[in-house]
């Protein structure tokens, strides 16, 4: 997988991220992203955990592990909103120098990103027994898929 779409990837799952992960019941709020394209709060990590019920006590392991991420997640994407602001703005007014340009100096947390993320992940997983192991596993892989269908469209991932 290319590195664009890992972060790509790792961007979009961290910005659909809630602080406490309902696995069995994902109702998130319904937002608006800065092009006023609706964004459902935690549509990620539902499709993480879907077709998996957790325990109770994996539930509260699922919890307590994203909250550890948490500060972390919210440090990476405070650094990241001057740039992709930058980025929109140059992508609008078509100057694509100026838009590689944002786009680089993202380049780092987004990085830490993704970096974050597969942490995070693996102790997911590591919670769950095999069976729930392979649903994880497959929809990871149906998101990645999903992803690189939107990339290849050249549009960006909304969810």
């Amino acid at each position: 997988m290319s590195r664009s779409l890992l972060a790509g990837l790792a961007l979009a799952l961290a910005l659909g991220m809630t602080p406490a992960l309902s696995a069995q019941q994902p109702q998130h709020p319904r937002m608006h992203d800065q092009q006023g394209h609706r964004q459902d709060q935690g549509t990620m990590m539902s499709a993480a955990f879907r077709g998996i019920t957790l325990t109770p006590t994996q539930q509260a392991q699922v919890n307590r592990i994203h909250e550890r991420y948490a500060a972390q997640y919210n440090d990476v994407r405070a650094r990241l909103r001057p740039a992709a602001q930058e980025m929109r703005s140059a992508r609008q007014s078509g100057n694509k120098k100026a838009e590689h340009a944002a786009f680089q100096r993202m380049k780092p947390q987004q990085d830490r990103l993704r970096s974050l993320m597969r942490n995070e992940m693996q102790e997911f997983r590591a919670v769950l027994t095999p069976e729930q192991q392979r649903v994880f596993d497959k929809n990871m892989a149906a998101m990645r898929s999903h992803m690189q269908q939107y990339m290849r469209m050249g549009r960006p991932y909304s969810g």
